[in-house]
């Protein structure tokens, strides 16, 4: 599960970083500013290509890249522990 922006006719992926955790209130900032300007703002679910339509879906959009992104890094923290 990751954002992804269609601009300049091609899909970008939004840059999160793979060793420190996002709240679900830091995601909503990330989204509000890629909704500010003309790009298109999805969600990468597998593969299927969910765009973000309107204000009321970033809150759970935010939740859930953030539990999935901060899933990830949990795991790999643990994985470089052992």
């Amino acid at each position: 599960m990751r954002l992804v922006v269609y601009a300049n006719e091609r899909l970008s992926l939004v840059p999160m970083s793979s060793a420190r955790t996002y709240s679900a209130d830091e995601v909503i900032n990330i989204i509000n500013s890629l909704l500010a300007g003309t790009d298109q703002l999805s969600l990468d679910f597998s593969g299927e290509y969910i765009p973000i339509c309107i204000h009321e879906e970033v809150a759970i959009v935010a939740s859930l890249v953030a539990a999935y992104h901060n899933s990830l890094v949990r795991s790999n923290i643990e994985v470089s522990h052992i």
